[in-house]
């Protein structure tokens, strides 16, 4: 796209999702590479792109080269993209009240000290120490043990009421935790759009989601996990495949007597005889259907299936327009036809005024005898 790296097309794409902006291609689909057709039907991005709610997002933060951009979305979710546009790799930490100020205090709870800040030592022990100016005379040591009394513990991350939300890596698809009071996105390349959604968590209560949220977590560890644990497909694959193959020679053997397997291709071919060795044995029956199924072109069927919905739609739309077209034509012919009697009756029958005088005429004089 337009020249641009790896990193600067998801970035580009980051941004038109976020500003809600048309999405139109200015290439050649054809000539797209994989890489490209990835970025394009990111379904998570699209979704943000498509959101019902129809927002546009807004900046809220810029510092140097780094900014923060937010977009509100219709499940009561947001969507954050942090873009570095410096030239060297950046962590970007994002405090939740900051961003969303006031919103957000319904989901604030109270959270103990992070890190907390306590002594080694008896804090009694630990008092009269600090009373006595150890603090000072053996500051090395007393910062150490006696941090809460010597007032020497590092200022907190948070502390007191504070809001936690769940972060979601857009791009990559995956969870990245609950985070209480702030979030640091680290490694933020430069020119790159780290895209990410944050869903605030309320505990307990019927409007209560943080268990809900940290099930979302779990489930995608242990997916992982399973993912880990479970044997390559292809080692699979090629295992089945050997077994059949070995068991459809022996019943191609026995039905139809020994024949010369076949290549697969003209290519596979060509380097058996080059390469002098033996001509490689006909795949399984499935494997072959798997190839088979690849390559060859959609059905008429198959077309008509997958654009069922599309088909129907078009053929009640027809259906409407030609009742309509009658419809306005039968009326038009039958007032028509309807003049057509009237002119044919007056040109038929005589004038109404004439046979009345001829009545007339009629009754005056005297009938025959």
């Amino acid at each position: 796209m337009g020249g641009l790296t790896h990193t600067e097309q998801k970035a580009q794409l980051s941004f038109w999702a976020m500003l809600a902006a048309p999405l139109i291609l200015g290439n050649d689909p054809r000539q797209m590479s994989n890489a490209e057709l990835r970025i394009l039907t990111a379904r998570e991005v699209l979704d943000i792109s498509q959101d019902s709610l129809g927002r546009q997002a807004v900046r809220v933060k810029k510092e140097g080269r780094i900014s923060t951009w937010r977009k509100d979305l219709s499940s009561g979710a947001y969507a954050l993209l942090l873009h570095n546009g410096g030239n060297a790799a950046a962590h970007v930490t994002v405090v939740w009240k900051d961003v969303f100020g006031s919103e957000i205090e319904q989901y604030e709870e109270e959270v103990p000290r992070e890190p907390p800040c306590s002594n080694k030592h008896n804090d009694a022990a630990c008092a009269g120490w600090a009373k006595s100016g150890e603090c000072k005379k053996n500051a090395g040591y007393m910062s150490g043990a006696c941090a809460a009394s010597c007032g020497t513990c590092p200022p907190p991350l948070y502390e007191g009421r504070v809001a936690t939300a769940l972060v979601r890596d857009v791009w990559e698809a995956e969870y990245v935790g609950l985070h209480t009071a702030r979030y640091e996105a680290r490694n933020i390349d430069p020119h790159e759009a780290r895209l990410v959604t944050v869903t605030f968590a309320r505990s307990g209560g019927r409007t209560g989601n943080r268990a809900a949220l940290e099930g979302l977590v779990e489930e995608e560890r242990l997916q992982k996990l399973r993912r880990a644990a479970a044997p390559e497909p292809a080692a699979n694959d090629a295992a089945n495949d050997a077994s059949g193959g070995h068991d459809a020679a022996q019943k191609g053997a026995e039905s139809h007597g020994a024949r010369a397997a076949a290549p697969v291709d003209g290519a596979a071919s060509g380097r058996a005889v080059s390469d002098g060795s033996a001509a490689p044995a006909a795949l399984p029956h499935v494997v072959q259907h798997r190839l088979h199924a690849q390559h060859e072109p959609p059905t008429m069927n198959a077309c008509v299936l997958e654009h069922l919905d599309t088909l129907i739609v078009l053929c009640a739309g027809c259906a409407i327009l030609t009742l309509g077209i009658g419809y306005v034509g039968l009326g038009r012919a039958r007032r028509r036809g309807l003049w057509l009697c009237r002119e044919v009756s007056a040109s038929l029958l005589p004038d109404q005024g004439k046979i009345s005088k001829m009545r007339a005429r009629g009754a005056d004089r005297p009938h025959a005898v």
